[in-house]
């Protein structure tokens, strides 16, 4: 009887991806030559079939950020991925803005001739990516269901709990405030929504165990306000530090970077302002970093300022400090509190002229949160490059 013939081991693959979300991705076997044949995959069936097809020994290089989910995908099949920082492709390495891709055109033919010639420029997709990629993956979830489930439902009850309370008996018994807890909390909807939040978080929380920047710096006392859905997203959304070739980078990413300010602005001294995003542009940031910081610098820090326990916290201080330098700005200039209205090119969509009050104690407070967002992204970049060095991120 004859022995049936073993099945022969198919030789390992290089496949070269330039993945884009939601649109047409690029990909290539490399097979030593200078030629090479680009598939294109039209849609997220083609690209799950394409994953599908590798094997076990084959290797993928690809680019860190809009590839992570297919990274993760291909490296739970046993390939190996390496990924490149995008601003190696685009040779804005010493841009003090970070790299925005241009859509229109496929880099595939960049990203080879890197693979080729400078393979050292690829780093390889570890463990800990994985683990971080689960935590941007839980983190979004968590503020799904609190940003687009959770907050509108409550809003939505207290607007119909206020009228209940007007029409009920108990007014001399409680104010409405308690009235609408009360009622909030004997609604099973708003409840299930609550819960929902709250296994999130604790998932969010088990995640983030063993990742070095949350257990040595965010966790502890240096960066107090950062709890584990604010430090998630953080931690996931920029994924690893050596996708910025320097802080500046980092400080773009996360929108904390200051623009020129309009003219009638620097005519009273006030040379620039945060970046924002005007009708018909494109956000040049991460979104979600950018509300992230926003929460800890406008919401969570003045909140510890008005306390005792933290009145010798180094944001703390940072925070008054800049604020006290702000109305310094203010009265030195003889605006009175109230600030001054400014009118601003164009007109708002009832035919208005558009204005905008400035050195305001709104406009300082937003001033003072600007300054602390710059100066914590710098600072996390500092202390995130360190662990990198040290190899534990």
């Amino acid at each position: 009887m004859k022995m049936a013939k073993a099945k022969k081991k198919r030789e390992s693959v290089q496949h070269v991806l330039d993945h884009a979300p939601k649109t047409k991705s690029f990909v290539t076997k490399l097979n030593g030559s200078s030629k090479f044949e680009v598939i294109t995959l039209e849609n997220d069936e083609a690209k799950e079939e394409w994953v599908d097809s590798l094997e076990e020994g084959d290797t993928l290089h690809t680019i860190f950020g809009v590839s992570d989910l297919v990274s993760l995908a291909v490296f739970n099949r046993g390939v190996e991925v390496r990924r490149i920082p995008f601003y190696h492709i685009t040779g804005r390495g010493k841009s003090r803005q970070f790299s925005i891709r241009d859509k229109d055109r496929s880099i595939l033919p960049d990203l080879v001739k890197l693979v080729q010639e400078q393979p050292e420029l690829f780093y390889q997709f570890r463990p800990l990516d994985q683990q971080v990629a689960r935590v941007r993956a839980l983190t979004r979830a968590f503020y799904m269901v609190q940003e687009k489930m959770r907050k509108p439902t409550q809003l939505r009850f207290q607007s119909a709990y206020r009228e209940v309370y007007l029409t009920s008996e108990v007014r001399d018994e409680l104010k409405e405030e308690q009235f609408i807890k009360q009622e909030l909390a004997k609604s099973p909807v708003f409840s299930a929504f609550t819960e929902e939040e709250a296994s999130w978080l604790r998932q969010i929380k088990t995640a983030l165990r063993g990742i070095a920047i949350w257990d040595d710096v965010l966790k502890g006392t240096a960066a107090r306000g950062i709890g584990p859905a604010l430090g998630g997203v953080l931690i996931g959304e920029i994924g690893d530090i050596n996708r910025f070739p320097h802080r500046d980078a980092l400080v773009h990413y996360c929108g904390c970077h200051v623009t020129e300010a309009p003219e009638g602005l620097r005519e009273q001294g006030v040379e620039g302002e945060m970046a924002r995003r005007r009708k018909g542009e494109m956000a040049l940031w991460n979104p979600r970093i950018r509300q992230a910081l926003w929460k800890w610098s406008s919401t969570q820090v003045p909140k510890m300022s008005t306390q005792e326990k933290f009145a010798c916290d180094p944001w703390v201080l940072m925070y008054h400090a800049r604020r006290q330098l702000e109305i310094e700005k203010r009265e030195a200039k003889g605006i009175p509190e109230e600030g001054v209205l400014m009118t601003l090119p164009g007109k708002n969509e009832g035919g208005k002229q558009k204005s905008r009050r400035y050195f305001s104690k709104g406009h300082l407070h937003n001033r003072v949160g600007a300054y602390l967002r710059t100066r914590f992204v710098r600072w996390l970049y500092k202390e995130w490059r360190q662990l990198a060095k040290a190899g534990r991120m």
